[in-house]
């Protein structure tokens, strides 16, 4: 392949396809050649192509088999405009490109003619095309963040819908090593994640355009910055609002009677600790005849790194026969995870703590001391290690309860860490 390079101050690229083609009928074509009397005529412009770019335009077109073919004119502007490109013919098929520079924003159409030796034109081959510049540039805006969220040391941008045009986004950030990272965001995605991400500090991003898939230059707006506003909640308890329930399967079914309506796993966190009936919505059941172990978790909303748990019996304010006794958790686990499995193992979660309730009196089950009330109603709390990590689920993993029930019930839970939370306004 031989490639011969121009541009508007000469440089023409030719690009030399070796093979042989025959030539189409041009009867019809060449008829205004014919008028008048015979003339001598060169083979046009085949296949000629525009590609757009900023303020520049590329052309090709071939030349198959006419070996007098010398020269071409480019006309533009009605004609006012023009450049002439030199073509050394080679023996296969010649692919001539020219790209014409410093042209002004707009539509064009640009006429093609070639020439021999002697002077002999072909008629004109032509094409439209579409110059991009400052205008087109001026109008581009850098993709639309939907939502900007925080879990376990990751921001997370949810994006809107791309442009029919951009083709990527850039974004540059800090990480916690105050070290600049980047990366791409494809027009597909809908969801990206900056890894390692300083808290509260801004991040940049610019959409890149291609006006055309045939385009010779890439176009982006401007750059956007974007301050990101960080609370950091320092041991405290967790805000229950954020919490809801993560259904996977194999969790212990929900316990479904005529009497049961009400019983929801929200129940955990809805801050009522007084009712008999599920209606009042103080305490959370699941099915008898479950068995142990069976497990059921819940999403906190955020990621935090936890210091402790504490969970409140059934009953302690106005059932006590139920306290240390019937189905209340004896024995359970906690674990955490940023990512658990679809199909609701074990697979991506870490336990956190083994939990085994205090009985202060160590009396026999159905049995109970001023003592065992005073520190059921108070709640049982259990540390995590502080060389957990940060997680966002939870999962209650029940061994054991007070009365061998196949059922489990509780009436609240509670957990106390720290987390970031995003200032959205």
């Amino acid at each position: 392949m031989k490639r011969m390079k121009y541009s508007l101050a000469g440089l023409i690229t030719a690009i030399t396809i070796c093979g042989f083609s025959a030539c189409s009928d041009q009867d019809d074509t060449y008829k205004q050649f014919l008028e008048g009397g015979e003339h001598v005529y060169v083979e046009r412009a085949d296949s000629l192509k525009a590609y757009p770019g900023k303020n520049r335009i590329k052309l090709s077109w071939a030349i198959f088999s006419d070996p007098d073919v010398s020269s071409a004119r480019i006309f533009w502007n009605n004609g006012s405009d023009s450049m002439e490109v030199p073509i050394t013919r080679t023996t296969g098929i010649d692919t001539i490109e020219v790209v014409l520079d410093n042209l002004a924003e707009g539509s064009y159409t640009f006429d093609v003619y070639t020439y021999d030796k002697e002077g002999n034109s072909s008629i004109k081959a032509d094409v439209f095309a579409e110059v991009y510049g400052d205008v087109y540039v001026s109008s581009l805006l850098n993709r639309a963040i939907e939502q900007i969220g925080y879990n376990n040391g990751k921001l997370e941008l949810a994006w809107y819908r791309a442009d029919n045009e951009d083709i990527g986004t850039e974004v540059t950030y800090t990480d916690a090593s105050d070290v600049r990272r980047k990366i791409t965001v494809y027009p597909e995605d809908s969801v990206s994640v900056l890894v390692d991400y300083k808290p509260n500090s801004p991040f940049e991003y610019v959409t890149y355009y291609k006006p055309d898939s045939t385009a010779i230059d890439i176009f982006s707006a401007s750059a956007s910055t974007v301050e990101v506003l960080m609370q950091h909640h320092q041991d405290v308890d967790l805000d229950k609002s954020l919490f809801a329930p993560l259904y996977l399967p194999g969790d212990a079914p929900i316990w479904k009677t005529s009497s049961s309506e009400g019983n929801d796993l929200s129940n955990l966190w809805s801050g009522i600790f007084i009712g008999r009936t599920a209606a009042s919505r103080a305490w959370y059941r699941t099915a008898d005849g479950t068995g142990v172990p069976q497990h059921f978790q819940f999403d906190l909303g955020v990621s935090a790194k936890l210091n402790s748990f504490k969970l409140l019996q059934r009953g302690v304010f106005d059932h006590q026969s139920l306290v240390y006794a019937n189905a209340n958790p004896r024995r359970w686990e906690v674990w955490g995870s940023n990512e658990p499995a679809e199909d609701g193992s074990y697979e991506g979660w870490i336990k956190l703590a083994d939990c085994e309730s205090y009985k202060p009196s160590g009396t026999p089950v159905g049995e109970l001391t001023d003592e065992d009330i005073a520190y059921a109603q108070a709640g049982e709390t259990f540390e995590i290690p502080a060389d957990m990590p940060a997680v966002r689920y939870i999962r209650l993993n029940i061994l054991e309860t007070w009365g061998d029930k196949t059922a489990v019930f509780i009436s609240e839970v509670w957990l106390n860490g720290s987390y970031w939370t995003i200032d959205q306004d």
